[in-house]
């Protein structure tokens, strides 16, 4: 399917529709528009459209037409918002008063109801081709997961759920006591496994790997009660690789995957900032009884600066992740720091 916008939109529309510059719908290939005129009450469009600010008054009818004239959505049907996703056309009404969200409806990208507005769901949105999300009738600012086209329900009460395609999975969170809870779901809204997790980033789409955390109850060390994320690895499958009860996952960006360094080997820091390095099936291979500052917790050339100590007096000694040798530098972190400080 071609996905650029035509040329130049023909004059038939632009003479009674008001048709604005991302007016275009890729997947539907078709314009979505402004009546320049109410089609109920035959006021003219208000001048605050034409500078794409919205009326809070009375939300402006809009439809969705295609180049050839074939009218997938009328304006004279009332829809206020219109947007593409899921491989759906999504249909948002004016909320009535006192109502806690939008009359809504689902089509295909050829104008057909999969999901009519008669069928009483609020805010509703398809996430993938097969799932919808919509607000829950039992819990306020909650929402549901249904399935397309039969809308049975898959999961009730979630904070919100998107679709991600760096890792083709279908993502939601649900909140509990102390944390939220990462779920994980393929396109048809079925989870892949059960989650304990507060946080699963992305999947690597040739490991299968991503970094997972739970969050548990910790005491300050002013006594107070507090609570903190651990992390750890888990595959697609649901299977732990690395226990969640590390501070730090060595990986690129926060979000991103666990970064495998040659051999198959991922990197761990405790929160004592000890390094502990697993392969990819889960084996522990080194538990070297060293620490590593902050500030030099990535790999470089192969190899970690780390201290034989915590502290200052620590030597500072040089761990490589290929072998698990360790390299003493005849120097405190002490001594290192002030030589810097001293550098002219």
């Amino acid at each position: 399917m071609n996905e650029e916008a035509p040329q130049q939109v023909p004059d038939w529309l632009t003479q009674d529709f008001l048709v604005q510059d991302s007016a275009w719908e890729p997947q539907a290939q078709a314009w979505l528009v402004m009546p320049r005129k109410h089609p109920r009450t035959g006021r003219s469009l208000p001048q605050q459209h034409e500078e794409d600010e919205r009326d809070e008054q009375e939300p402006w009818p809009v439809g969705l037409v295609t180049p050839d004239g074939r009218w997938l959505l009328q304006p004279g049907e009332g829809a206020c918002q219109v947007f593409v996703s899921g491989e759906h056309i999504n249909v948002y009404f004016p909320q009535a008063p006192h109502q806690t969200g939008r009359a809504s409806g689902v089509m295909d990208l050829s104008g057909h109801w999969v999901v009519p507005p008669s069928a009483g769901y609020l805010e509703l949105m398809a996430i993938t081709p097969h799932v919808v999300q919509c607000l829950s009738d039992k819990v306020p600012e909650r929402h549901d997961l249904r399935s397309l086209p039969a809308m049975d329900l898959l999961q009730a009460t979630l904070i919100d759920a998107g679709w991600r395609p760096e890792d083709n999975t279908l993502r939601a969170d649900r909140g509990g006591e102390m944390r939220e809870q990462a779920l994980v779901m393929d396109i048809h809204g079925q989870l892949l496994f059960e989650s304990c997790y507060e946080r699963i980033e992305a999947f690597d789409p040739k490991t299968g790997l991503a970094v997972a955390a739970v969050r548990l109850p910790h005491t300050e060390s002013d006594g107070s009660a507090s609570s903190r994320a651990l992390e750890g690895v888990i595959h697609l499958s649901g299977q732990v690789i690395v226990p969640c009860e590390f501070e730090l996952i060595d990986r690129s960006f926060f979000s991103s995957p666990p970064r495998v360094h040659p051999g198959g080997k991922l990197l761990a820091f405790s929160d004592e900032g000890q390094p502990r390095i697993y392969n990819t099936q889960g084996q522990l291979l080194a538990a070297p009884p060293v620490y590593c500052p902050v500030q030099h917790r990535k790999v470089k050339k192969g190899e970690l600066l780390t201290l034989t100590q915590q502290g200052p007096q620590g030597e500072i000694a040089m761990f490589s992740i290929k072998d698990f040798s360790l390299t003493l530098a005849g120097q405190t972190w002490e001594a290192h720091m002030n030589a810097r400080l001293n550098r002219p």
